[in-house]
């Protein structure tokens, strides 16, 4: 019976997963980034069972035991994901009375080796808005099998009551299926490379890891896990050439480019003959057939221009105000191509000191990455130290 209602829970977790996935994938004319994301982690474990009787942080006083293993995961998109993994962990507890204060004396340790299925959800972007944020909220849930062998002893003699070899002859099974539930925060360190901190809660469909039964009918599996985790794009298109003219067509519209993230030296006070040559980006002539659109209320200076950038993709966006919704903008957003990068910035001051303002006004707003850059003649160039007294 037990078997039969897991497979059912697996299969209704795997429609729910494919369902999500499908419904997100396209929305508005936006084809979500499909990614591949491979990780490891490592931590502790705490065991709740017939043999324990402390809790969490009473535990810490040598009842932890080590945790760690790896996974893979497919996103579907910016929140759904499912994936596959492996857990080695290890487990320890010891309980000396009964809840009415006759002796038990036992102590129970052992390994399990877990193998699961799991969805994910990345919260942040589910209850506030797809976007390119460096922390995010996630949680996954899933179906696994755990096997293990455990040994349970006697304190006062330390004679085995009972382990591994010979509880099958006692009718106490070494494996069954589980449900690993866990919540975490993630921090992106690049667009590829994340660090990732979890609590896992994993309760067995059994009473018999310990080889005891009493009370509760499921043991219970508490662990603790710090990871790293490498998020690999699958459906990334190449670059499209730009048009003579940023103007409304009736082509269809194409998938939305994600957000990367690009050293702009400009934004750290080194100045040009300081930098390390090989890490200064080359500055190439734009293409020509882009149009760059000026604020008639500000006219672009005749020797430089100050902007404020707010995004930058390797892939043209069609509609880039469509990424700041709700997110009000005094000037139109321009489009700037160099070397296969598409900038988008927006405003054009004489000053240095009026784009600063305009952009802390746009961080105030939500867009925390918003900073000043420097053009002349629609051709980004450093920004010195002399630029920023003007």
């Amino acid at each position: 019976m037990r078997n039969k209602v897991s497979q059912v829970l697996f299969m209704l977790m795997l429609l729910f997963v494919h369902v999500q996935g499908q419904n997100n994938g396209n929305v508005n004319g936006k084809v979500d980034e499909m990614t591949l994301e491979f990780g490891g982690f490592g931590g502790f474990s705490q065991y709740y069972g017939d043999i324990s009787d402390k809790n969490y942080f009473q535990k810490f006083s040598g009842e932890t035991r080590p945790s760690f293993g790896f996974f893979g995961r497919f996103h579907f998109n910016d929140k759904h994901g499912i994936g596959i993994g492996f857990n080695r962990i290890a487990h320890y507890s010891r309980k000396d009375n009964y809840a009415n204060g006759n002796p038990l004396n036992n102590e129970f340790s052992g390994n399990s080796n877990a193998f699961f299925l799991h969805s994910y959800l990345n919260m942040s972007n589910l209850f506030w808005g797809a976007s390119d944020r460096k922390v995010s909220l996630y949680g996954t849930l899933g179906l696994g099998y755990n096997s293990w062998q455990s040994t349970r002893k006697n304190t006062q003699t330390g004679n085995i009551i009972i382990d591994y070899a010979n509880a099958a002859a006692n009718n106490l099974r070494s494996e069954a299926f589980y449900f690993p539930a866990a919540i975490g925060i993630k921090y992106r360190i690049t667009p590829s490379l994340s660090v990732f901190a979890e609590g896992m809660f994993s309760t067995l469909i059994s009473d018999d890891i310990d080889y005891y039964r009493d009370g509760y009918q499921y043991d219970v599996l508490v662990q603790t896990h710090l990871g790293l985790s490498y998020r690999l794009p699958l459906n990334a298109p190449a670059p499209r050439q730009a048009t003579t003219k940023r103007t409304q067509t009736n082509q269809p519209r194409r998938a939305v480019a994600a957000p990367i993230y690009v050293i702009d030296y400009e934004k750290f006070p080194v100045s040009p003959g300081d930098r390390v040559p090989q890490q200064q980006l080359p500055i190439l002539e734009p293409p020509k057939q882009t149009e760059i659109i000026v604020p008639q209320s500000q006219p672009v200076s005749t020797d430089v221009e100050f902007r404020v950038q707010i995004y930058a993709a390797s892939r043209k966006i069609s509609n880039p105000q469509g990424l700041f919704k709700n997110i009000q903008f005094e000037s139109p957003i321009e489009e700037n191509v160099a070397n296969g990068l598409y900038r988008y910035s927006t405003g054009s001051f004489r000053t240095y000191s009026e784009a600063e303002a305009y952009a802390k006004r746009l961080q105030s707003r939500g867009i925390h990455d918003a900073f000043v850059v420097a053009y002349r003649n629609n051709v980004r160039i450093p920004l010195t130290s002399e630029m920023k007294r003007r």
